[in-house]
């Protein structure tokens, strides 16, 4: 899965899902420190994909806002549902 994590949000959730590219961005209620937004993107994505913290894996991007995540025991349509789900696009 390809995340953007932008920092500095008042909470965490998704911001948006591009369907053309796959990518999630989800704005994260941490400080612009990597070890903080990192802890609490995979503490939201826990919560919101129904898997324990360390089924979730930051495969590449551990320092960058753009990550490479991998989700253990899930298929990526399931994720894929999952997180639409999450989403609250905005209304027009």
């Amino acid at each position: 899965m390809l995340v953007v994590a932008r920092e500095g949000a008042a909470t965490t959730g998704i911001h948006a899902i591009h369907e053309d590219s796959g990518v999630v961005e989800i704005q994260v209620a941490a400080a612009a420190n990597p070890w903080a937004v990192n802890q609490h993107l995979v503490d939201y994505l826990s919560a919101v994909l129904g898997v324990a913290k360390h089924d979730i894996e930051i495969l590449a991007g551990l320092h960058k806002p753009s990550k490479i995540i991998s989700v253990a025991g899930l298929p990526p349509a399931v994720v894929a549902q999952r997180l639409a789900q999450a989403w609250m696009p905005p209304q027009p």
